[in-house]
């Protein structure tokens, strides 16, 4: 248990751990069981609990009669203290020690749960036993099985708001916006990497090797030999069993880490890509053809292995970083793989076993296929659409889900990405085109602009504009320039991808310029501007230097917020219509994306429908941005944007306290003219 127990103190001393060793043994009748294990004492909101169940039937990821990924299936419904109801499937777990040489046979069943608000849950088990059970939707296939009916009762802690990285926030969900949005309240602008797509093709995990297309090293597999100085005591780590290997973990575990100090959130990866580009990486005990091959056994697991996966998944979200999870690649071969490129019993499998082993995760989204309309007609829009359904009524989280095109994507009628807009299952694009490196605000704002006509709003995630090697001649100063705040600043997301690295990036140092950039960026939005209710209106600035574009501008949908700017060359700037604020001044403030930092002095401007942006503190001919901000409005004391009872309450305080804010006619001491003075600027209104 202890092996077991590891796998979920890696990101925090910490983690909540349910352990419960067979129904008919220790559970008693209405409770829980007397052996179960709680650490901390209670579960801890937003943070991974896991139950174990012993089945008392011996079984090996390599049995086949009955096989424990196909004929036998686990499900556990959580019921929520307001009576939300999560039925989370569980999966085969060997003897329980994860990541170790002997995981492979036993008799333990494991469900993991992420709770998502504080109180009392309750639980209760279904195993169930009958030839491919597991795929079947059916609650009722099968019949009942060694633990079946099994429940139980624990309480949950109110969320720890020092947990690391997603465990302090909680599930990532879509909601309906132009954002995704964590259970804490607040909402995520993706800045990630797109490559090496074939992170999992690492030479510390079990049952792993090169494919023959994988990354130059000496072993042809990933093995981020300059990250593991990145990693830290502490850390977490493992001993690879299958060759044997001690300390397999430092290499991946260090890329993280450097990532994370970056600012990166975001990372793209496959978890099966045989017959792919590299083919190096299967959740399959094997034996694999890495090529792709009919005659591939598709339905047997590696268990130490995806417990190897785990911990870097765990250690991924405690540093902050979403798993973009891309169920297929482009190849003919890979989308054949499984049935054929149909939705049969070997794909159905691999999304439910995904979904069991990695779905608990909080920021996390899936990802049908890379490029589903490339290499002829394997994956019809409608077997898109199809095996989306599947996934969502096997994922009980709802966690959002997308597919990637390959293709021209500016046309959001007409496009490649045009049939998934509207329907249900879709919640964000994955837009590609390859090669492009201009042009993407106004992408964002159009797909922004048609999703929300449909109906359903989405998130606008680039998950491959042009590649900041190829396509600019590996001028990272023109990646900025003109896609990455055109990206961010018009209200998308953006994940990178690298060409001649797309499999063998082993030192992400080689683009660290483009990792800190992107989060320049990204926190100057996150930081200083509601992004959340903000649109792309580039028609506010004008006679600005129209290379490459000229300005983005994302502004307040209600017109009287702050308002961001982007030049890409700031000679002339232009000027901007901000007649929305009214009688209100405006504050202008230069912003370095190079430096990530404000420079100058900040200048404020009376209002009108031509504000002239002035010139920059230097280098003027080079990109700039700049931050906009109405003046206060000076009876909205509570600072909320509107003025209410809650403003006189204040100014009462503040009076009482002898506090000069309330010194609203400016003589220097509080009397009555002071309350005349705040009555008369609470009737004037704000603009």
């Amino acid at each position: 248990m202890a092996a077991m127990q590891n796998q979920f103190v890696s990101f925090r001393p910490r983690c909540g751990l349910v352990a419960v060793c067979g129904a008919a043994v220790l559970l008693g009748a209405g409770g829980v069981a007397s052996g179960q294990t709680l650490d901390p004492a209670e579960p801890i909101a937003y943070q991974p609990i896991a139950i174990d169940f012993a089945s008392g039937e011996v079984l090996s990821e390599t049995s086949s009669d009955p096989s424990p990924f196909l004929d036998r299936r686990l499900q556990v419904m959580f019921t929520a203290p307001d009576g939300r109801a999560f039925d989370v499937p569980g999966f085969f777990a060997g003897d329980g020690t994860g990541a170790t040489a002997t995981s492979f046979e036993g008799d333990v069943w494991r469900v993991r749960f992420t709770p998502d608000e504080p109180g009392e849950w309750s639980w209760s088990a279904s195993f169930r036993g009958g030839e491919d059970v597991a795929v079947e939707l059916d609650a009722g296939a099968g019949s009942p099985l060694a633990f079946d009916g099994a429940s139980g009762v624990f309480t949950v802690d109110a969320p720890d708001a020092d947990a690391p990285g997603f465990f302090a926030k909680g599930r990532l969900d879509y909601v309906g916006e132009h954002y995704l949005q964590f259970r804490d309240g607040s909402y995520y602008i993706k800045g990630g990497a797109d490559s090496p797509e074939n992170w999992r093709g690492y030479i510390g995990f079990d049952n792993t090797f090169n494919g023959g297309r994988g990354p130059g090293t000496p072993s042809g597999l990933h093995e981020f030999a300059p990250h593991v100085m990145d990693w830290n005591p502490g850390d977490p780590d493992w001993d690879r069993t299958d060759p044997p290997m001690a300390s397999a973990g430092r290499g991946v575990i260090g890329a993280l880490n450097y990532l994370e100090g970056q600012g990166i959130n975001s990372i793209y990866f496959l978890p099966m890509n045989t017959g792919g580009d590299a083919q190096d990486t299967w959740p399959y005990v094997g034996p694999i053809n890495p090529n792709g091959a009919g005659g591939n056994d598709n339905v047997q697991f590696d268990i130490s292995k995806l417990a190897q996966w785990d911990i870097v998944f765990n250690h991924a979200q405690a540093k902050g970083i979403k798993l973009h999870v891309v169920l297929n690649e482009a190849e003919q071969p890979n989308k054949r793989e499984l049935d054929g490129g149909a939705l049969g019993l070997e794909r159905r499998l691999f999304y439910r076993e995904m979904v069991a082993r990695v779905g608990y995760q909080n920021a996390l989204t899936w990802n049908i296929s890379e490029e589903y309309n490339l290499g002829g007609p394997v994956f019809s829009v409608d077997a898109v659409k199809e095996f989306a359904a599947y996934l969502s009524a096997v994922d009980p989280y709802e966690h959002p889900l997308t597919v990637h095109n390959a293709g021209n994507p500016f046309n959001p009628a007409s496009g490649p990405w045009a049939p998934f807009i509207g329907e249900h299952d879709f919640d964000m694009t994955s837009l590609q085109r390859a090669r492009q490196v201009d042009g993407w605000d106004t992408a964002v704002a159009d797909y922004r602009a048609f999703t929300a006509d449909q109906g359903r709003p989405l998130g606008v995630h680039i998950d491959e504009p042009g590649s900041i090697t190829r396509d600019v001649g590996r001028n990272f100063d023109e990646v900025r320039r003109r896609m990455m705040w055109d990206i961010l600043l018009s209200g998308g997301g953006v994940e990178w991808f690298i060409n001649d690295r797309d499999q063998s990036l082993e030192d992400f140092r080689e683009f660290e310029q483009v990792w800190r950039e992107t989060t320049v960026a990204r926190r100057f939005i996150e930081d200083h501007l509601p992004f959340w209710i903000m649109s792309p209106n580039s028609d506010l600035v004008s006679g600005e230097d129209g290379q490459w574009g000229g300005a983005v501008v994302f502004a307040p949908t209600d017109g009287a917020g702050p308002i961001g700017v982007y030049l890409p060359d700031a000679n002339p700037s232009g000027s901007i219509d901000l007649s929305s604020y009214g009688s209100r001044s405006a504050q202008l403030r230069w912003f370095d994306p190079r430096l990530g930092e404000f420079v100058g002095d900040a200048r404020t401007e009376a209002s009108s429908s031509s504000v002239p942006l002035g010139e920059p503190p230097s280098m003027s001919n080079e990109d700039w941005a700049l931050l906009i901000t109405p003046t206060p409005c000076a009876a909205d004391l509570d600072g909320d944007g509107e003025l209410t009872l809650f403003d006189f309450i204040e100014f009462q305080n503040l009076f009482d306290g002898g506090d000069l804010d309330a010194d609203f006619d400016g003589d220097g001491v509080l009397t009555l003219f002071d309350f005349l003075e705040f009555q008369n600027a609470f009737d004037a209104g704000c603009p």
